[in-house]
């Protein structure tokens, strides 16, 4: 008996150090499930939330629930039940994680890397958190697209941060895109990020960003998508905190929390110059009521602009916003009792004429499972600026729809994952010129995880959206030893034109607007496979990865999406779409404990037939250089 104890015993121990020491491939894991649902959003600073959380863990003993929603992969009820064990007794080591009910193999694997434990002790000072203050200083440089860009294929990025430890953050970041001659209106900015003073719950200056309520007015953090994100939806982090990324999707100006009692008031400023001689400006006012049981809030955003903001005229976008003044309003609200949680938001937004758009559900789950209802209506009308949640279109405008989800535990070495989307539009939308069409998306997902040596994803998804129907296969097997991790993939997608789209009867619909969408082919497939490999040297802290991919995709629409390891605070997400080959290499060498090196190199060969039909060069080589300082 002693002797099988001490055996299942070292093997949690094994199994839970390597997951300690496995941040790269959690972080892998986690972006790679949310970016192939959502491949056209800006997941930047996902990556850098990640990488924050990796460099400076939870401690499980002192969590609170804001801190511990952080950790936006485990479902509510998970959070809840670390946060009731630990309430009861507190860890002594990271292996009481399989005690926790509701927690499995895989997102233990997913957690380990980004948490720690430590006895409960008194907050230090802002002046002590000074003192101990951590330094980083990264230096980039790319070459890309070399053969497309002969002159000038080079980007460069200079990124300074300071934190001390989770009061006190400030940073500046420089960019230059290739062929851009630095100016005053190059990517620059600073932040500061201050936490937890009297009253204060947050200031920040500078470069930062917003999220209210279910992101009907105001939502600049990841856009919700059909994953298992959408599990999460309304329970995401609230409120203002900075911004370090590089893309233009942010505010700048200051803002503050204030917390009294239980309620949250928030008021922020931002002033930008997007243009030469364009001013923009945006105010904005939250308020939030929050107990363990409700939490109510409302939201008022108002932009303003020197100039009208100018669209091309398209036939998808003659209902969005050209203005120079905006006023949005929502209410939200959500209730939890025991295993059902109701939530919804209800907001206004001037365009034109007033426009509505609600969004309100109810999610029942266990421990081991948990299904989603939701319901979305975004009139045609409604187009507020800041706005980012649920549903088909990259915007919150003219979309109705219905949404069953579920995520499925129950077996200890499985997970199944699926949902099912009834999506509808009044008018015209980005290649379908009909009104009134209606579309589904359906996917099933399975996961198998015997143990820590492999695992296995098999996934099928079929969405109807217009003229077009899409078929998709994707079955992934990785297997891991003590030194290699190699990775075996396979995708294959569908494309069939159909003879009509879904649409209702509409007497009154234009008939220029409703005229058929020229579809280039009518029947059309992609299959893509690659094999990836990473190697860590035991001798020399050096880490190499190596993918090698083939794929036939001919048509655009038809095209896979791949996700791809790239240098610190990025990711790569090229769209295979031709014929040809790929290879892809990362090197991640530590000079030293203060001085780390990135290098990645990758290049896809075309076949000469195929770049030649399609006006395109054979080769696209890239090359990424960064160089990270730590203090």
């Amino acid at each position: 008996m002693k002797t099988l104890c001490t055996v299942i015993l070292f093997s949690l121990c094994c199994m839970l150090a390597r997951a300690m020491d496995d941040a790269p491939r959690a972080i892998e894991d986690i972006m790679e499930s949310i970016i192939e649902r959502n491949p056209e959003a800006d997941l930047e600073q996902l990556e850098q939330q990640l990488q924050d959380l990796q460099q400076h863990p939870i401690n499980l003993n002192t969590a609170s629930p804001e801190l511990l929603s952080q950790l936006f992969w485990l479902t509510p009820e998970q959070q809840e039940q670390i946060l009731l064990y630990v309430y009861h007794h507190p860890m002594q080591t990271l292996y009481e994680l399989q005690l926790v009910p509701g927690l499995h193999d895989y997102d233990i694997r997913n957690l380990v890397p980004f948490v720690c434990l430590h006895a409960a002790s008194e907050e230090p000072s802002l002046a002590q958190s000074m003192r101990r203050a951590r330094h980083e200083l990264l230096v980039r440089s790319d070459a890309r697209h070399i053969e497309q860009t002969p002159n000038d294929p080079y980007y460069g990025q200079i990124r300074y941060a300071m934190r001390a430890g989770n009061r006190f953050q400030l940073g500046a970041v420089f960019k230059r895109e290739p062929g851009e001659i630095p100016n005053a209106r190059s990517r620059y900015g600073a932040y500061v990020e201050l936490h937890d003073i009297w009253k204060i719950r947050t200031i920040v200056a500078g470069d930062y960003r917003a999220s209210f309520g279910l992101g009907l007015v105001m939502n600049a953090s990841l856009p919700i998508s059909k994953s298992f994100r959408t599990t999460q939806l309304g329970l995401e982090e609230q409120g203002l905190r900075k911004y370090c990324g590089t893309s233009d999707d942010f505010l700048r100006g200051a803002g503050v929390t204030m917390r009294f009692g239980l309620v949250d008031i928030s008021a922020f400023y931002s002033v930008r110059q997007p243009k030469k001689q364009l001013w923009q400006h945006t105010a904005g006012l939250n308020m939030q009521y929050h107990q363990e049981r409700w939490r109510v809030g409302i939201t008022a955003i108002e932009f303003w602009s020197s100039d009208s903001l100018r669209l091309n005229p398209m036939y998808y976008n003659a209902l969005y916003f050209r203005g120079r003044q905006q006023v949005s309003l929502s209410a939200d609200a959500q209730y939890r009792y025991k295993r059902l949680c109701l939530l919804g938001e209800v907001a206004v937004s001037e365009n034109k004429q007033w426009g509505l758009a609600a969004i309100g559900g109810m999610r029942f789950a266990g421990t081991d499972y948990s299904l989603l209802l939701l319901g979305r209506y975004y009139s045609p009308y409604y187009d507020a600026l800041y706005a980012s949640t649920f549903g088909e279109g990259s915007r919150v405008n003219d979309e109705s729809g219905v949404y069953l989800g579920m995520d499925i535990s129950r077996w200890r070495h499985w997970k199944l994952t699926g949902y099912l989307d009834f999506f509808f539009f009044e008018g015209p939308k980005y290649q379908i010129r009909e009104t009134h069409t209606w579309g589904y998306d359906l996917m099933m997902q399975a996961l198998y995880l015997p143990s820590e040596r492999w695992d296995m994803q098999l996934r099928w998804r079929n969405k109807r959206k217009g003229t077009r129907d899409i078929y998709g296969v994707r079955w992934q097997m990785n297997n891991h030893w003590r030194a290699f991790s190699l990775r075996t993939q396979v995708d294959a997608n569908l494309s069939r034109e159909s003879l009509s789209p879904l649409r209702l009867p509409n007497h009154s619909a234009d008939a220029t607007v409703a005229a058929s969408f020229a579809a280039s082919d009518d029947l059309g497939y992609a299959v893509s496979a690659f094999e990836q490999l990473e190697y860590r040297v035991r001798k020399v802290p050096i880490v190499m990865q190596l993918r090698l991919q083939g794929f036939y995709a001919p048509t655009y629409s038809c095209r896979i999406y791949t996700y791809e390891n790239d240098v610190l605070y990025s990711f790569s997400l090229p769209a295979t779409y031709g014929i040809g080959a790929r290879y892809m290499l990362n090197i991640r060498y530590e000079i030293a404990s203060m001085l780390t090196l990135y290098l990645r190199l990758s290049d896809t060969w075309y076949a000469r037939q195929w770049a030649n039909d399609h006006q395109s060069p054979t080769h696209k080589t890239d090359i990424h250089l960064l160089l990270r300082m730590r203090l």
